[in-house]
């Protein structure tokens, strides 16, 4: 169950990682931080 609960962690981590280099690639966006 703990190794359940690091994957799910690296999976959100990813997909945050993921949607903050799509909001940092537009400069209007970028200006509000996402």
């Amino acid at each position: 169950m703990h190794t359940y609960f690091i994957e799910i962690s690296y999976l959100l981590a990813s997909i945050l990682f993921i949607l903050g280099l799509k909001g940092l690639s537009h400069p209007e966006s970028a200006k509000r931080g996402m």
